[in-house]
Parts: C-alpha cells; structure tokens; sequence
C-alpha cells in the first residue's frame, strides 16, 4: 500500500489532531475514513454543500422527535382540517413554531442569522425562498417572506408556524399576509 503526504490548514490539523484523541485513533486512519466516506458521499452524486445542512435537518427531526411525511400526505391533512377546524390548526402549527424557535434560539444568537442558516435549509425542503429583512434597528422590526409550491391552507399552516417562531424570539407578529404559495409576515420586536 502506498502513502501519500497531504497538506493540512494547520487550523484544520488541529482539529483533526483533538478528533484523534477523543476517538483514541491514529491520524492516518481518521484521514483515510474520512476520504473514503467523502468518496462514497461524492459518488451517490450528493451535492456537497447541502450536506452539512441535510445531517443537521436529520439530527433535528431526531432531537423534535418526529417523523417526515411526504408533501401530499401532509397536504391532504391540513386541507381537511383547515375546512373543519381551522382554529385548531392555527393553534397545532403555532404551538410547532414554538417548539422550532425554541430550537432555534440554542442555535442563533438572533435572528440576524436566520437568512444564512435558512439558506442550506431551504435547499431540502418544499420552500422556494426565504428573505428576512430588518428595519434600520435589527432589534426592532422584521419582514419575512416565504415561497413554495404549496396551496393556501400548507401557506396558512407556514404563517403560524412562522408566528410561533417568532414568539420564541420576543417578537409580537404584526400582520400574516398568506395566500398560495406565500407567507408575508411583519413583527416587532418586544419592549
């Protein structure tokens, strides 16, 4: 077997050293593990920056402990619920947010960081677009915009949810505009 010198970052090199000790193996055989999973991954034509996002989404679901259903399971549910009991459904939904905010809040320092974490995020899920924007004072005001492919009763479920997750942050939701494929939502900050 042939060896092959590579060169390291030495702040990569570091951590590849503290890895070692915790996992109590050699360099060499960490290095060549993670080659070979880095391979296998490239190989099953996985794209490399939804990755990261994709194991974080997985150890989420686990942590909330809950089960992905496919978009039309899901669909199918909120639309008959959404024509007999939409109250409930606002409330199941923003309870949800809640407990997503809630996550959240362990990851984000605040909500300044939520576009750039949504962005790896979006890219596995049925949601098209995210933009946050902040009034001139980011601790104020925020306008969240949200596009997807879903119909109006998934847009009134995602306002709710959105509502809750900004509960979680201090924010007093303003206005929820919803409607086939979009969420428009303004909120202030809490004093």
């Amino acid at each position: 077997m042939g060896r092959t010198t590579l060169a390291v970052d030495d702040k990569i090199a570091e951590k590849l050293h503290k890895i070692t000790r915790t996992k109590n193996v050699t360099e060499f055989s960490l290095v060549n593990s993670m080659i070979e999973t880095f391979i296998s991954i490239t190989e099953t034509g996985t794209e490399l920056d939804s990755l990261i996002p994709a194991l974080q989404l997985a150890h989420f679901v686990k942590s909330m402990n809950s089960f992905p259903l496919p978009e039309d399971t899901v669909e199918a549910m909120v639309n008959r619920l959404y024509e007999e009991d939409k109250d409930w459904l606002k409330k199941i939904w923003a309870e949800l947010g809640k407990k997503l905010g809630a996550y959240a809040r362990t990851k984000l320092k605040d909500l300044s960081e939520l576009e750039d974490k949504a962005a790896g995020f979006i890219k596995l899920v049925p949601i098209r677009y995210v933009s946050v924007e902040s009034s001139d004072n980011p601790n104020t005001s925020i306008y969240i915009t949200v596009l997807g492919g879903w119909k109006e009763p998934l847009s009134f479920c995602m306002g709710n949810v959105i509502e809750g997750f900004l509960e979680a942050f201090d924010y007093d939701v303003k206005e929820i505009r919803t409607g086939a494929g979009f969420v428009v939502i303004s909120a202030k900050q809490k004093t």
